[in-house]
């Protein structure tokens, strides 16, 4: 194709205007100014040259989401590449044996730490950690201390944790060849689960993120089968056991995973009424319905077997936590005499100005009362809503700053856990060996530049997948891809999850469901645009029989255009 044709398809791209992709340019412009000022400290001298900055920077947020929507439709309709299960599984497993071995026996965080406690009665069983995720470990722990080796069970522990994450990838790169995905994207999918530091970084980890993400892959994967391979699975036995232990499991490696089940099974139900009549899609629902009522009633049947101690309703107030602490730091004058009482009910009123940390509230959700009712709690909350009708601004920017890492590109957010014993003074209960201590400083180096190296850094960057889940979302729109907004709702739900939890800096394995899931959500998004190979969907009758035949005259000027260029 010569320049000129390019230039041309970019300009009749610009006319048409990608809807809302103005408003996501004009967000990320912004963001990226209010990084620099929040992450690196750079402040503009007049009001003037930020605004020139915003509107420079979304002008180039602009062209960019173009040019990348034109290259979604210019390569949608290269040859697929028939990639067989055992290939897939056996390659990631083989990619994945280095990153295992240089973590012998495992590696363990702070949290683990506290689990492996509870596990052993020194610590009293509680939902601050999932209780399952603490069993299961504990499962594996108590096994091989009976053998006389913890090492023993804790590495089998992150081995079946690597077979399984394998499992994962493998079966979303071949829904990816069933809906005859280009081959170009199921060979970077393929190398982008076998190398990325976001992935490999965290093999032979024990913490409950790399299940839950794995997990993660797994329903969405599914969920990606029952909106696009609709007639083939309807009546799959083994589709629906598979879709609701992904469910189930999402819900018990991760206490809010039941809010990213939940919402989604809720939405596919209505979808569902309004794609087909009631008589007919009686076991859908059912069985839909069991997707999002089953995750909640195992996860209480597990916690109540266990006695498990329910942990601080803190845990969520995250948020609310967050915006109070920073209005007193800024402007306690706002508060009234009376709304102070309440808030000392529940947190130190006068410690808070001094506890507060924009990029984690941990500092002040530790100091919340276990004295307090369940009243107070909500007499707290509704001081907390008054007040954001008096300094909305505070509110915003206490959100703002904590969570600017989601979409700021001028900042690298990554953190590993290669230590046995989780950098746990006095922790002893894990032998790493001599190699592993000997390279595992190179090996930390290593993972490090991969996040400071040129191109490298871009590509590895935390917000780059959340701000591409944003232009994929706005894309299928766009293009009217029904069922995409559905995929894309738990991605959308995991990011909501991320802006009300405690922090994201430092703790990037709360990003790897949105990060491991995009390069299938790119598979799904080309493989709509070049049309799937089987009509799925069931027929909407109300679609106006004049769509139709735009559609169809749209489809033979592309055939066409694409003839043209062959010859």
């Amino acid at each position: 194709m010569t320049g000129e044709r390019v230039l041309t398809r970019l300009w009749e791209a610009w006319k048409q205007r990608v809807k809302g992709a103005l408003a996501l340019s004009l967000l990320l412009g912004f963001c990226q100014i209010y990084g620099d000022r929040v992450v690196l400290g750079i402040r503009y001298e007049t009001s003037g040259a930020a605004l020139f900055s915003v509107l420079l920077y979304s002008l180039l947020w602009f062209l960019l989401i173009h040019v990348l929507y034109f290259l979604l439709n210019k390569f949608a309709k290269r040859e697929t590449l028939s990639i067989s299960f055992r290939f897939c599984f056996l390659f990631l497993l083989i990619a994945y044996i280095v990153p295992l071995l240089l973590k012998l026996p495992a590696a363990n965080s702070m949290d683990v730490y506290h689990q492996i406690n509870q596990v052993l009665g020194e610590e009293p069983l509680t939902t601050h950690h999932p209780v399952f995720h603490t069993l299961f470990l504990g499962l594996f722990i108590r096994g091989g201390l009976a053998l006389g080796n913890a090492d023993l069970g804790v590495f089998l522990f992150v081995l079946l944790e690597t077979v399984f994450t394998a499992y994962a990838f493998a079966n979303g790169l071949q829904l990816l060849k069933r809906l005859q995905a280009p081959g170009w994207v199921i060979v970077f999918s393929l190398l982008f689960f076998a190398l990325s530091p976001h992935i490999t970084g965290w093999i032979g980890q024990t913490t409950k993120d790399v299940y839950y993400s794995a997990f993660f892959v797994l329903f969405f994967t599914e969920l990606a089968s029952f909106l696009f391979e609709r007639e083939q699975v309807l009546r799959d036995k083994c589709f629906w056991i598979i879709f609701l232990l992904s469910a189930v499991f999402l819900s018990l490696f991760r206490n809010n995973g039941f809010y990213v089940v939940a919402p989604t099974a809720l939405v596919l139900i209505i979808r569902e009424c309004r794609l087909t009549s009631l008589r007919e899609a009686k076991l859908t629902l059912l069985l839909l319905l069991l997707l999002a009522a089953f995750p909640f009633g195992m996860r209480a049947l597990v916690n109540n077997a266990y006695g498990a101690e329910k942990g601080s309703v803190a845990e969520a107030l995250s948020l609310p936590i967050q915006q109070t602490a920073r209005l007193v730091r800024e402007d306690k004058k706002l508060i009234t005499p009376e709304e102070k009482k309440v808030i000392n009910k529940v947190l130190p009123f006068k410690e808070l100005s001094e506890l507060y940390n924009e990029t984690i509230s941990d500092p002040v959700k530790d100091r919340f009362k276990k004295s307090a009712s369940t009243k107070d709690v909500l007499n707290y909350l509704g001081v907390w809503a008054k007040e954001f009708f008096r300094a909305p601004l505070i509110y915003l920017e206490a959100t703002a700053r904590q969570n600017i890492y989601l979409l700021y590109m001028g900042c690298s957010n990554y953190e590993y856990y290669l230590e046995a014993n989780g950098r746990v003074p006095d922790f002893s209960m894990f032998h790493s060996p001599r190699f592993v201590r000997d390279l595992r400083d190179d090996y930390e180096t290593f993972l490090n530049r991969l996040h400071t190296a040129p191109v490298l850094s871009e590509f590895n960057n935390m917000a780059l997948y959340v701000i591409l889940s944003l232009l994929f979302g706005l894309y299928g729109i766009r293009q009217k891809h029904k069922g995409f907004g559905c995929l894309m709702l738990p991605v959308c739900l995991s990011e909501l999850i991320i802006v009300a939890a405690p922090c994201i800096l430092g703790h990037v394995r709360y990003a790897f469901p949105i990060i491991w899931t995009m390069p299938l959500a790119l598979g799904v998004l080309v493989s709509l645009n070049r049309g799937l190979p089987v009509q799925n969907e069931a027929k909407d009758p109300a679609m106006p029989e004049k769509e139709t035949r735009e559609t169809e005259q749209k489809e033979g000027n592309e055939i066409s255009l694409d003839t043209e260029e062959r010859k």
